[in-house]
């Protein structure tokens, strides 16, 4: 409110208040911290117009998260309606410090996030950027060898953020994809903290980890026949020093005994390094440690129907 009144719609170009502004309670952007010259985008394919806009508003939105993706800059935020966004390609995030964020548009009468599909030969997202957040989202792995985000395909990323996420495949039978979280294709990924994430269906781990102080907390993992919850697999310049705690994985498929599947593994390559493994709850499913030079402390896990070496301390 200033002296022209209350303005309304899209109000562009360079402004100048001079007195104290007032703006509306849910405004776009209130309620979020972004850096001074960041924008804020909005995705929207369930929009009425069916049309996509100049993506500065929900009712101008773009239809495609990849408009979003070319778009955006270091340090934005990426908001996404409720949808089902079967893009054309992999979302290929590069920017420093961008947030993307899964969320319900005002005046939709359902709830839920959106849902990044392909049955494709492409992964869903890759990330080769620093600080990126990505929170609120599905991402549906219908293809045994594409993931769901893979990290550092072409640069060293750092400090990134997963959290309240779901990795999954429609199937019942462990065929879906490849990895829902791959960290480090070729490059480092230290500090990476993944939480609050379900992981359901793929065909050969939940996570992969090739990254130096990893932390994957509070996430579950729905493990089928030949697969892994956790792989921790650090070759190269990565090592595995980092924290796995207060996870929950579940063997599906034949009941009792420890179904064939391995909740958290540690394979025989591993550079050397310490794991703290804490407070994870793990029922049909064998934890497997065959590094030798891996120092990994298992400290007030609980197993049921899994193998008896569970509770214990690598003594390498």
């Amino acid at each position: 409110m200033g002296r022209d009144g209350v303005i309304t719609g899209d109000y562009t170009g360079v402004r100048t208040y001079k007195d104290r502004v007032n703006f509306t309670q849910g405004a776009s952007g209130s309620g979020i911290q972004i850096t001074m010259g960041s924008h804020i985008w909005y995705v929207d394919k369930g929009k009425t117009t069916g049309a996509s806009g100049n993506g500065s508003t929900w009712d101008e939105a773009f239809i495609t998260i990849t408009e979003a993706i070319a778009a955006a800059g270091n340090d934005d935020v990426i908001y996404i309606g409720y949808g089902v966004y079967d893009e054309a390609a992999t979302i290929a995030v590069t920017q420093h410090g961008l947030r993307i964020i899964g969320c319900n548009p005002t005046g939709r009468t359902f709830g839920g996030c959106g849902l990044i599909s392909t049955t494709g030969a492409d992964d869903l997202m890759t990330i080769n950027a620093n600080r990126v957040e990505v929170m609120g989202l599905a991402f549906w792995c219908e293809t045994n060898a594409k993931s769901g985000i893979v990290f550092g395909e072409s640069y060293d990323p750092w400090h990134c953020h997963i959290h309240d996420c779901f990795f999954g495949y429609s199937g019942m039978d462990g065929n879906g994809g490849e990895y829902g979280i791959k960290l480090n294709e070729t490059n480092d990924c230290s500090d990476t903290v993944i939480e609050r994430c379900t992981f359901h269906g793929l065909c050969t781990a939940g996570v992969a980890v090739k990254a130096t102080r990893s932390t994957i907390q509070d996430c579950v993992f729905q493990v089928y026949p030949a697969t892994a919850g956790i792989a921790y697999s650090q070759v190269g310049g990565a090592n595995p020093d980092g924290i796995c705690i207060n996870n929950y994985f579940i063997g599906w498929g034949a009941t009792g005994g420890t179904n064939a599947c391995t909740g958290i593994e540690f394979g025989s390559a591993i550079n050397a390094g310490r794991m703290l493994v804490a407070k994870n709850i793990i029922t049909n499913c064998d934890t497997l440690v065959t590094s030798a030079s891996v120092d990994v402390g298992f400290v007030q896990n609980h197993s049921y129907e899994s193998a008896t070496s569970y509770l214990g301390v690598d003594g390498s």
